[in-house]
């Protein structure tokens, strides 16, 4: 049975548990424009409706030509989903990602941790589907990614989208810091790499993700309380020693995926500037 759909006010067909898609008007589709062809975002874990439509609604606003495919996550897809079923959710947005072999027109726009697993679980997808690593146009990730950090900044990263109602928020981070704990256990001792990293790694990785000559940006900030700057910009660093073109922009003050929020003119001068680029 599915669950409650949770975003059925942001002008977009639910396609899975975990996949929604906006398509243009008819008319706007025949349109000549240089536009993307097809948007893919990948949002935060347990992202509410209410702050992840300040992107939606930007994006159709400023590219009404343009399909967008929304894969979102909740706390329960990551902790008690086994990653065969997110798969299988996720299945629903690959026919968008192939209708063009070469994606000369797709941008792809991540948001933290829980968005970068759902584009590396994408991409694992794409290469069963094609035999081929995901290629796209231009790539922008914000507040992220990161690989695994201190035990008290993942926690915070779980807690994010809790209530901050105290009798919520506290028992529920107290969970959240148990949880992480729990899962760093059992990743040195099992010596199995948790989604974290798989995901860090594998988005630079070419079997996976065309890398060389693509061009990506990276979106972050030191206050960010949730991934570690270094993480990202080590990620960079990385990428661009495969081959990418790489490029940092780096908000002052503001916390994780609030960088929009901070200084949102910049922001979208931003997202424009790496399409047109």
């Amino acid at each position: 049975m599915s669950s409650p759909d949770l975003y059925k006010d942001l002008s977009f067909k639910r396609l899975s548990e975990t996949v929604y898609v906006h398509q243009p008007t008819p008319a706007a589709v025949k349109a000549e424009t240089k536009d993307p062809e097809t948007i893919l975002l990948c949002a935060w874990m347990g992202a509410p409706p209410r702050p992840l439509r300040k992107y939606t609604d930007e994006y159709i606003s400023i590219y009404p030509h343009s399909t967008i495919v929304l894969c979102v996550s909740s706390y329960s897809h990551f902790l008690a989903t086994p990653e065969s079923t997110l798969k299988k959710d996720l299945e629903a947005a690959i026919p968008y990602l192939t209708t063009n072999p070469s994606n000369d027109k797709l941008l792809i726009h991540v948001f933290s941790n829980g968005g970068a697993y759902n584009l590396h679980l994408l991409t694992h997808l794409y290469l069963l589907n094609t035999t081929r690593p995901l290629p796209y146009s231009k790539l922008i990730f914000d507040s992220c990614p990161s690989t695994i950090g201190e035990i008290t900044s993942n926690a915070n990263a779980f807690s994010y989208s809790l209530p901050k109602t105290p009798i919520i928020y506290y028992p529920g981070y107290a969970l959240c810091w148990l949880m992480v704990l729990t899962i760093a256990i059992y990743s040195e001792v099992s010596h199995n790499k948790v989604s974290i990293l798989r995901a860090y790694e594998g988005l630079n990785d070419e079997k996976l993700l065309e890398v060389t000559g693509k061009q990506r940006c990276y979106i972050y900030s030191e206050k960010d309380g949730l991934v570690n700057f270094r993480h990202v910009e080590d990620h960079a660093w990385m990428a661009k020693v495969e081959g990418a073109k790489v490029r940092m922009e780096k908000f002052e003050g503001t916390g994780h995926v609030a960088h929009m929020v901070g200084d949102r003119e910049r922001y979208w001068r931003i997202v424009k500037g790496v399409w047109a680029a």
